[in-house]
């Protein structure tokens, strides 16, 4: 099982897991700044990455999630509190 659990952590999740986890979070506390989202997912994130490389693709993630609509930032850049989109409600509510 250890082997299988070191596969895991080094491997990670695919994407869709780590936007159903933003999600739900946004469901559950409705807004989130944008190193809450990274906190939630840092650790999740194949360890096989160095951090810097973790925190682009949690980047990647959000953004990737605000063009398909399922996220929008709400306020200007450095502040920006992250919500779920009326698609992404419609879609996971």
């Amino acid at each position: 099982y250890k082997r299988q659990a070191d596969y895991i952590k080094h491997r990670g999740f695919d994407k869709e897991h780590y936007k159903k986890l933003v999600i739900s979070y946004l469901q559950k506390f409705e807004e989130a700044k944008r190193e809450e989202l990274e906190k939630l997912l840092l650790d999740k994130i194949s360890d096989a990455l160095t951090r810097e490389q973790k925190r682009n693709r949690i980047k990647n993630i959000l953004q990737e999630m605000r063009k398909e609509n399922l996220i929008s930032p709400t306020g200007n850049r450095k502040t920006a509190m992250w919500r779920l989109s009326k698609l992404g409600e419609e879609n996971h509510g």
